[in-house]
């Protein structure tokens, strides 16, 4: 996916019923939101639970406190991740991005390669136009 905020020349569409994000769901949770996950992780009831317990832990106790601890807490991580991938995903749809102005246009599949002739055809007039080509009684630029 590419959004015209990236380059305003960029004529970008998207099919209905396609996904659209930046970055996918997974990426971001673990990328872009990694303190939203630490602070869901460590307010996780489990993960406060076993936190108790390791601090009360003395001895022998202690290591597998801390072993229980370090599981509770990489379950409970993933966990959180894929929560917040699902929460990413679903809020970044094309019509968002249409809306936010990332798209020309979201397209049924039958129109696409219509749509994608007709931007090429004209993408390719202004370029010729560009270079001083002339141009016929429609105004598009005349090819050799």
């Amino acid at each position: 996916m590419f959004s015209r905020r990236l380059s305003t020349s960029l004529d970008a569409v998207a099919l209905h019923g396609s996904y659209a994000s930046v970055i996918g769901g997974g990426a971001a949770a673990a990328v872009v939101f990694t303190r939203l996950v630490a602070d869901r992780v460590m307010a996780d009831p489990r993960v406060v639970a076993t936190r108790g317990t390791l601090r009360a832990a003395v001895g022998e106790a202690r290591r597998e406190a801390q072993e229980q601890y370090e599981a509770v807490l990489a379950d409970t991580e993933a966990e959180v991740q894929r929560a917040v991938a699902r929460e990413f995903d679903a809020i970044h749809s094309v019509t968002r991005a249409l809306d936010v102005g990332s798209l020309n246009a979201v397209l049924p599949a039958r129109e696409l390669r219509p749509a994608l002739c007709e931007r090429l055809h004209a993408s390719v007039d202004q370029y010729l136009a560009s270079l001083g080509a002339p141009r016929n009684q429609t105004g598009m630029a005349i090819r050799d």
